[in-house]
């Protein structure tokens, strides 16, 4: 499913992904030695209330670029080729301290592998497509920075526990241009793939503020690394075909999310207002 360039994107991610949230942090320490505190400079030398520091609730959705990664090396060898699935649901954010926050997520995910125009025992061109879609519980740890009131970079970490709906595939091997086998059929679950997943998803991603007079909108962009550790391969396949191969979901995600703070806190110089705006 990857071409040669996007594996080599996906090794720098996975390399440099602890990195740059270093590098975050460290920005954001050495901010805190000159006028107090990245947020005392921005939202007042004595520490102003803030308007989006509340709890959020919203809408997430974006794109997925599945990619399974295998055990044995003549499988790792396939191509693969980039595609990209849907997803969507929704998530609550919940401030714990200044600048971390937890956002529980209910997602539809979708995923599965391509391996395109393979060699088949060295003499028949095959085909091998796998679509899976999954329930998706999920808690970030969200790390953010508030560099201006309208733009606040983060990085996330978060365990995610899938539960497998279906398992789709489409099996194809051909002589020149002539189709010698086609089988399309529905997995049945736990037997031929597991209905259970669960990884550690990392990534990073900024938010941007529309701040309007009576409410805020939130709009957040991230790039995360699903790093599955469960072998999505069934009992079927793990005990009778080939009971020393493994597989593992390691797709890379881009979302957007929209939010709409529950409620925001006023600024100490606008406590009239705030608290004739509380009473409406």
């Amino acid at each position: 499913i990857f071409r040669a360039e996007y594996i080599s994107l996906l090794q720098k991610m996975k390399k440099n992904i602890l990195l740059l949230i270093l590098l975050i942090t460290v920005i954001d320490l050495s901010a805190q030695t000159q006028n107090g505190t990245i947020f005392n400079k921005f939202y007042g030398r004595n520490g102003a209330k803030e308007r989006d520091n509340v709890v959020m609730i919203g809408l997430k959705g974006g794109l997925i670029a599945p990619r399974m990664a295998y055990n044995v090396q003549e499988f790792k060898e396939l191509d693969q080729t980039l595609s990209f699935k849907p997803a969507f649901g929704f998530f609550v954010e919940i401030p714990i301290i200044e600048k971390v926050s937890i956002a529980p997520e209910f997602m539809y995910m979708t995923r599965g592998v391509n391996h395109d125009n393979f060699l088949f025992r060295n003499r028949y061109d095959a085909k091998y497509i796998l679509s899976s879609t999954y329930i998706d519980l999920r808690l970030p740890f969200i790390y953010r920075l508030r560099f201006s009131k309208f733009f606040q970079p983060y990085a996330f970490i978060a365990p995610d526990v899938a539960f497998c709906l279906n398992a789709n595939y489409e099996y194809s091997i051909y002589q020149g241009e002539t189709e010698m086998l086609n089988i399309k059929d529905d997995m049945v679950i736990p037997n031929d793939y597991n209905s259970l997943d669960f990884s550690v998803l990392v990534g990073l991603g900024f938010r941007l503020n529309f701040n309007f007079r009576t409410f805020t909108i939130a709009t957040k962009f991230d790039v995360g690394y699903n790093f599955g550790v469960i072998n999505t391969y069934g009992y079927a396949v793990e005990n009778i075909v080939a009971p020393d191969l493994k597989r593992y979901n390691r797709p890379l995600e881009f979302m957007l999310s929209i939010g709409l703070p529950l409620k925001f806190l006023e600024h100490d110089a606008c406590a009239p207002f705030g608290k004739e705006y509380k009473k409406r």
